[in-house]
């Protein structure tokens, strides 16, 4: 894996001293990650010319790490060449990478492998994924988007040429039992599947009317569909082609697409570029607007405890309620370097307000605990603001109390303006 090459420019396209197109995003550890195909077709050329991926990062979402080329073709022993638009997922404390290569007999998609979101990568399987044998599978066979719901299960879909197609992948993340599904209700779709949930629904967005396109939408209950369109979210770019993801980081949702404006339009040179994509209080989104500053820096590393005023039912007074968001993280849970928070046994509550909405789905914890008068609780659980009263996070998973750790909990997004812990010492 190459050193990273940090780019010093702001704004849009994100690098340009590559071409690099067909966007998929992942946030981990409060960065933001672009996976990104590597265009490298001469100005003389007549199709794509791609052999690698790069991955971008950045931490505020203006200055961009170049960590590549981070995989070639050849890391599946199988391909031909051709690494087109793949997307990688964490699950289980694995990252998988899912690409389509060329083959000898078209398109396939394979699945690689790391214990990092930098890499390094290896073949998951040995073999494709889905292939010109896979049953039902899209005309061509590119562009895998990938998706778990918060029940664990994970949904690919891919395809292009008007044929997208769907899979539920089994727990091990590279095989299925099920046939593969042709969806409903996609309206217009070519090519460039992505799939993510905002809310309690679920967004569908895609490559629209053959090239040039669009980048369309729509929204389901379910992620396996039936799909109810909703129309465009991104108007035709300057690359005949269009490709999006959509990832929430430090509480804005951001658009990350490709366009030609380096190459002047030329179909085969393509740069990434990122704006931000806003959610309607129905639920819709709105078109974004394309921009050559970009979105603006990321509030400061997603921390959004740092915006929020604080209340307790009892605050010890050995101790300071104003620990509750100074940022600062511990190296152990009997850490008093920096102030801490306590309260007293019984049932207690810890509240976050911001003046305005927030979106949330998932809560870190440290827990302080001294191993004598204080103790991590024995329960806890988080309640949301509904505009009327306090009400369960929904399909929360984890509430953990170990020590000396981060308890990560998750749980489906909220939009809110105060956030409880309810504990039971």
């Amino acid at each position: 894996m190459a050193e990273p090459n940090r780019s010093t420019r702001i704004g849009n396209p994100l690098l340009t001293n590559i071409f690099t197109a067909d966007p998929g995003a992942l946030t981990y550890r409060n960065t933001f990650y672009i996976y990104a195909g590597h265009d490298e077709a001469p100005r003389t050329a007549t199709d794509f010319l791609m052999n690698d991926w790069h991955i971008l990062s950045s931490t505020d979402m203006q200055h961009w790490n170049d960590n590549g080329p981070a995989m070639r073709y050849e890391v599946f022993s199988w391909a031909s060449g051709q690494a087109y638009a793949g997307q990688t997922i964490e699950k289980n404390g694995k990252f998988y990478w899912y690409c389509p290569v060329g083959t000898s007999s078209g398109f396939a998609i394979g699945v690689a492998v790391s214990d990092s979101p930098l890499g390094p990568w290896k073949d998951a399987r040995g073999t494709s994924l889905i292939n010109s044998t896979t049953v039902n599978g899209s005309a061509l066979n590119i562009d895998p988007t990938i998706f778990t719901d918060t029940d664990g299960q994970t949904y690919l879909y891919w395809g292009s040429y008007n044929t997208v197609r769907m899979i539920k992948l089994n727990s091990d993340m590279i095989s299925y039992s099920e046939p593969v599904i042709t969806p409903v209700g996609l309206t217009r779709y070519w090519e460039a599947p992505y799939l993510n949930k905002i809310g309690d629904k679920y967004y569908f967005s895609y490559a629209a009317g053959a090239n040039p396109a669009t980048i369309d939408y729509a929204m389901s209950d379910s992620p396996a569909g039936p799909w109810t369109y909703k129309g465009t979210i991104n108007d035709v770019t300057s690359s005949p082609t269009n490709h999006d993801a959509i990832q929430f980081f430090r509480g804005k949702y951001y658009f990350v697409y490709h366009t030609s404006d380096v190459s002047g339009g030329f179909d085969y040179q393509r740069n990434i570029a990122v704006d931000l994509i806003t959610v309607n209080p129905d639920g819709t989104l709105n078109k974004v607007v394309q921009t050559k500053t970009g979105p603006g820096p990321a509030a400061v590393d997603g921390n959004i405890a740092y915006f929020a005023s604080t209340s307790a039912s009892y605050s010890s007074v050995e101790d300071t309620i104003l620990a509750l968001n100074d940022g600062y993280e511990p190296d152990t849970s009997r850490d008093r370097s920096k102030d801490v928070f306590s309260t007293r046994s019984g049932k207690q509550w810890v509240q976050y307000e911001w003046s305005e909405a927030r979106t949330i789905d998932s809560v870190d914890l440290y827990w302080y605990d001294d191993g004598a008068g204080t103790r991590v609780p024995a329960s806890y659980k988080l309640e949301f603001w509904n505009g009327s009263s306090f009400e369960a996070v929904p399909h929360a998973d984890g509430y953990g109390v170990q020590k000396d750790r981060f308890n990560t909990t998750k749980f489906d997004m909220v939009t809110t303006t105060k956030l409880r812990l309810e504990l039971t010492g």
